[in-house]
């Protein structure tokens, strides 16, 4: 009964979002962390000029405490704005001590699905990151704190001999304990072998030290291959984002005013697609049943970190796209994903697929039941 739920959300929220505000160094990968040294327990520092505060969304608790089928739509029935905010100090995260490369080429939904693998080993290994990838991904980088530096590479356009002595310069000046390479092919091995790199892990390649063995599953998951030769453990489903409060303010600014929870709808546009007046009359239908709802539309070409901010500040989220889907999953958010595939997505009460090779198939209802309705 939408009411009877309704009347419960408006008394409590047991099922809000936890979210956690990090205050960092403007710098949170330099490496000697020169002002003031390491920070013990109990010690607080007041934050300095130019430091960034960040914020790392966590996982929803209704994820977490599973749950019966109504879930999405009791996230829909909470008020708006609920996720709570809690400061704490992470001064640590600026002290590396070790620094490692990634060698990343691919789409962005490839790099997408590398975060949680980067994540693991600067968060476990204490380690700086530097990451070298194709010129148009280089802002998705921005949502992990431990990269210190992105190094834009033309992997995608054929690189010519120039392009590889210029990166083997840039690799060669820092020092550089480790490489994980999800590049191929005979010219980034030879760079890498002529690079002072001791450890240097793929999936194949004269250069590498180690192979990594890529198993099936979840995608991100799966890289756990390239983290076992450093003794590193990779728990993809637990990773979250971190975004700056300035673009978690923005993307509040963004949506529609009210007070009701957000459905964050982000088509895919892709033909074959759900069709756009599907997207745009769903909310109607749902009002129907839950006048409150807010609701926004996300446009396709939406730059990736907005998208992400989006996404965080929304209550669920309704989407196509491969890149808003895998954004919902790191945010620990509830998501109807139409046409993910099984190995897309992790498995979570909260998240439902819709898989069909013809989205245009799928009914108002169908979705509508997706979401609990």
């Amino acid at each position: 009964n939408p009411d009877h739920w309704l009347r419960r959300s408006l008394q409590q929220r047991s099922d809000g979002g936890l979210i956690q505000r990090l205050t960092d160094h403007a710098d949170p990968a330099d490496v000697r962390c020169r002002k003031g040294g390491l920070q013990g327990p109990g010690q607080h520092r007041p934050a300095q000029q130019g430091q960034q505060e960040l914020v790392a969304i966590r996982s929803h608790a209704t994820a977490a405490a599973g749950g019966s089928d109504q879930q999405m739509h009791k996230r829909l029935l909470l008020p708006a704005g609920g996720n709570g905010l809690h400061t704490i100090s992470s001064h640590h995260l600026c002290c590396r001590f070790m620094r490692v490369l990634a060698l990343s080429p691919g789409s962005l939904q490839q790099q997408l699905e590398r975060l949680p693998a980067l994540a693991a080993t600067a968060e476990q290994l204490q380690a700086s990151l530097q990451v070298a990838c194709d010129p148009s991904p280089l802002g998705l980088w921005k949502l992990l704190p431990a990269v210190e530096k992105v190094i834009p590479f033309p992997f995608n356009a054929a690189p010519n001999l120039a392009d590889w002595a210029n990166l083997l310069g840039l690799v060669r000046e820092p020092d550089f304990q480790a490489c994980l390479n999800f590049a191929t092919g005979r010219q980034v091995n030879l760079m890498l072998s002529m690079s002072h790199i001791p450890t240097r892990i793929a999936t194949e390649g004269f250069s590498s030290t180690t192979q990594a063995k890529i198993n099936s599953g979840w995608l991100p998951q799966a890289l756990q291959g390239f983290l076992t030769p450093m003794g590193v453990q990779l728990q993809a489903d637990h990773f979250r984002l971190s975004l700056s409060t300035k673009a978690m303010d923005a993307a509040r600014e963004r949506q529609p005013s009210g007070d009701g929870p957000l459905l964050l709808l982000a088509p895919g546009a892709f033909p074959g697609d759900w069709p756009q007046e599907r997207w745009t009359g769903l909310p109607e239908s749902i009002r129907s049943k839950l006048p409150q709802l807010r609701s926004q539309l996300l446009a396709p070409e939406t730059p990736v970190t907005e998208k992400a901010a989006a996404v965080a500040c929304a209550d669920v989220v309704l989407s196509s796209c491969p890149i808003t889907q895998l954004l919902a999953s790191y945010c620990g958010l509830p998501l109807v994903a139409l046409g993910a595939r099984a190995d897309q997505l992790p498995q979570r009460e909260v998240i439902r697929r819709l898989e069909s090779s013809d989205l245009s198939s799928l009914s108002d209802a169908d979705v509508m039941q997706a979401l609990g309705f």
